[in-house]
């Protein structure tokens, strides 16, 4: 598994994005500073996953992660 940091330029980019090959996607993470809530980054991390077709996404404080599978029914 391959992973990519993206740094924040005038374009949005995820903070993370989890390669499961080379320019094969499968999860993007968005990292927040712990004065945010843990699952701050979800709905971020939501929408970057729609743009880049993954299923999975992860939101974190640096304290713990909140998981998201888009292919579940029940997310």
């Amino acid at each position: 598994m391959y992973v990519v940091a993206c740094t924040r330029a005038q374009h949005k980019r995820a903070d993370y994005v989890l390669f499961y090959k080379p320019n094969i996607p499968i999860a993007v993470i968005e990292a927040k500073d712990n004065n945010h809530a843990i699952g701050a980054g979800m709905q971020q991390g939501l929408n970057y996953a729609e743009l880049l077709q993954v299923p999975f996404v992860f939101s974190s404080n640096g304290d713990g992660f909140l998981f998201h599978n888009k292919i579940a029914a029940d997310g």
